[in-house]
């Protein structure tokens, strides 16, 4: 069929059935492969330009799946580098424009005046939904990774997260973190550390290992190192606890130290900490044992916060 003759470049527009078809061909091409419109039908600079997009668009795409399955670490630096992420909000927002440009480009060529009302109706409909999903997916995917480049450059300063240097060194290439739960509240009285989890993190790659204690582990043991073994050399039971002695888990040592041992650790606040995480952490370490440099203690309303902010 020479180009004279083509029904996308050159339709009969009188004929009701070709203007319909060939509508609905452009607002299907134009999402498939966003720049065949213009290139069959309309501007070919303008469709050279969508087209070389497009291509572009699926390679990075490729070469990003090929690169998780080679290195899920490497991938993982590069999800969270500042430069890679304001060069991918900005690959977005010009991928957003372009969709625009081309979708109402797109649909000057489909002709609406040369089609009959009711599937005139059903391609705009359809092109809009589409436009809403591709456009308005690349700007909340542009929104969400200047988001997240916005918090990680306040902590980084520029670069990756993984620059990031603590006070201490790694432990055999991990970063050791302890993290609690708290059940303390407005209209509750004392602390129960009800989630015990130790969040262990690769320096090099970042692959984070979470190790979960139950709360209700009875027995936690202490090494002879730590102020807990002092009182508890055979662990933390209900034989030896002095606070809520029936039921002498792992939750109840926070507030058993805070209320009647906090001698045991006469420099946990100066120290930004408390007696009782320094003796849960105690028992985390001698239960896992690894050693745990860090912590992090949320309670019921601190998880509110986190959420609501």
């Amino acid at each position: 069929m020479s180009v004279a003759t083509s029904p996308i470049r050159h339709p009969d527009t009188s004929s009701p059935d070709v203007m319909r078809l060939r509508g609905w061909w452009l607002v299907v091409l134009n999402v498939v492969v966003p720049g065949s419109a213009q290139a069959l039908a309309g501007n070919r600079r303008l469709g050279r330009i969508g087209l070389m997009s497009t291509i572009i668009g699926w390679v990075v795409v490729v070469l990003t799946i090929l690169i998780g399955l080679i290195s899920r670490e490497f991938l993982s630096g590069l999800a969270v580098n500042f430069f890679i992420l304001l060069l991918l909000q900005a690959a977005l927002i010009y991928y957003c424009v372009l969709w625009i440009v081309l979708t109402l480009d797109t649909l000057r060529l489909v002709k609406f005046v040369k089609i009959e009302v009711r599937p005139r109706a059903w391609i705009a409909a359809v092109s809009v939904v589409l436009l809403t999903v591709t456009a308005g997916g690349a700007a909340w995917g542009a929104s969400t990774a200047g988001s997240l480049n916005a918090g990680l450059s306040g902590l980084t300063g520029g670069g990756s997260i993984f620059d990031l240097a603590p006070s201490d060194p790694p432990i055999d290439g991990q970063y050791n973190i302890l993290v609690l739960g708290g059940d303390s509240g407005p209209d509750r009285e004392g602390v129960r550390t009800d989630t015990i989890q130790v969040v262990s993190v690769n320096a090099e790659s970042g692959q984070a290992t979470i190790i979960g204690m139950p709360r209700d582990l009875h027995d936690a043991p202490f090494s002879d190192g730590s102020p807990m073994w002092s009182i508890y050399p055979n662990g933390y039971t209900e034989y030896d606890a002095d606070f809520c002695v029936e039921f002498a888990c792992l939750n109840t040592i926070y507030t058993d130290i805070e209320l009647n041992h906090p001698e045991l650790y006469p420099d946990a606040v100066a120290s930004g900490s408390s007696p009782g995480i320094e003796a849960v952490r105690d028992a985390a370490e001698g239960i896992t044992g690894l050693t745990i440099p860090y912590f992090a203690l949320i309670d019921m309303q601190g998880a509110v916060d986190l959420i609501d902010a």
